[in-house]
């Protein structure tokens, strides 16, 4: 008896509670108004028109090591994912840092909650990603295993942090989404706030054993060469001498 669109709903919210949530429905010029009034709406806005910048998804955690040059080179090529994202993370940040001075005098729920989930999910963002990005040139200065098994270095979310810079921003982001969850609770903030709570800002290097095979094995099995008959080119016909004049 379920509605067709509703199984692609992950969560429902209680009109009572999203009644206080209403946007501004004002003219254009109004709420033209209304955001130049104030650097947060300014701020908050600006940071949603810029390109939507993604988190760090579907990246390289796992680094077996078959020598020093060859894991160095494996920890390089993965650090460009974070460095092509960290400049617009950073500018987004940026801009809503800039407007945080005026986050008390903001009215309204709605915007309230706007303002402190995004300053939120973007320090986390940028926390994971500069700690991502450290954690691996931390590695290519060379690091032992614990145990002479293991050949592979793994990456895993974690609560530490590389540095105090990156445990400031953290524990700001985690303020900032702790509150849209307590002052803003059955609102699809809160909603985003928790689900982005859930995974730690930071990260950990634990170790594993991976099977690699040797270049002489890889060699021993590759399939033989094949020999391609060459083609020959046909026999030009003879040649005549022209005919006197």
């Amino acid at each position: 008896e379920t509605k067709n669109l509703s199984t692609h709903f992950s969560a429902f919210f209680d009109p009572e509670v999203m009644r206080r949530y209403q946007p501004d429905y004002v003219s254009s010029q109004e709420y033209w108004q209304l955001v130049r009034s104030s650097g947060a709406r300014q701020a908050l806005l600006e940071a949603a028109q810029l390109s939507w910048t993604t988190q760090l998804e579907n990246i390289r955690t796992r680094f077996p090591k078959r020598n020093d040059a060859q894991l160095a080179q494996s920890l390089s090529i993965a650090q460009r994912a974070a460095a092509l994202r960290q400049p617009k993370i950073d500018r987004i940040c940026q801009i809503l840092v800039t407007g945080e001075k005026d986050r008390p005098e903001l009215k309204g729920p709605r915007w309230k909650a706007g303002f402190d989930l995004a300053l939120g999910r973007a320090l986390a963002t940028k926390v994971r990603t500069d700690g991502y990005n450290t954690m691996l040139a931390q590695a290519k200065q060379g690091m032992a295993f614990q145990n002479e098994r293991n050949n592979t270095w793994v990456l895993a979310f974690d609560d530490a942090y590389a540095n105090s810079s990156l445990e400031k921003t953290a524990d700001k982001a985690h303020e900032l989404l702790d509150r849209v969850c307590a002052e803003h609770a059955g609102t699809p903030w809160a909603f985003l706030a928790d689900r982005e709570l859930r995974t730690p800002f930071g990260w950990r290097w634990d170790e594993d054993y991976t099977y690699i095979p040797s270049p002489s094995t890889v060699a021993n099995n590759s399939p033989p060469r094949v020999e391609l008959p060459q083609r020959q080119r046909p026999t030009p016909p003879l040649r005549r001498n022209p005919p006197p004049l």
